[in-house]
């Protein structure tokens, strides 16, 4: 299943969430699609979305952009998966979307719980 990504730009994602990602989807058999990705084709979320299964966007730091991806995702009936750092405050606009929370501690506590996540995604 193909899994876009999504997540502010006011953080080390690459080592804070992309690593944790890319291990805890070794071996599940699902595609992550990170924003770059989209970016270098020339192809806004919208077009990605539409052979999506899920979404999971990193929502601990604020990020506008992310809100129209959510918003897209939930009118498609997309799962979304919020990702938030325990303490965090993230955006009072997330209530008003479909979608599961996924808290945790440290890196290692993230890609534990996202291995479980995907192992049980259908």
């Amino acid at each position: 299943m193909k899994i876009i990504i999504t997540h502010a730009s006011s953080f080390d994602y690459e080592k804070e969430f992309y690593e944790p990602l890319k291990k805890a989807v070794e071996g599940t058999g699902h595609e992550l699609v990170f924003p770059h990705v989209w970016h270098e084709q020339n192809k806004s979320t919208k077009e990605f979305l539409k052979d999506a299964g899920a979404v999971i966007g990193e929502v601990s730091y604020p990020s506008t952009g992310q809100g129209i991806e959510f918003g897209w995702a939930d009118t498609m009936n997309i799962p979304i998966l919020f990702v938030r750092k325990e303490g965090a405050k993230s955006s009072s606009g997330l209530r008003y979307l479909k979608g599961e929370y996924l808290d945790y501690a440290d890196l290692d506590d993230l890609v534990r719980k996202l291995r479980s996540w995907f192992t049980a995604l259908k």
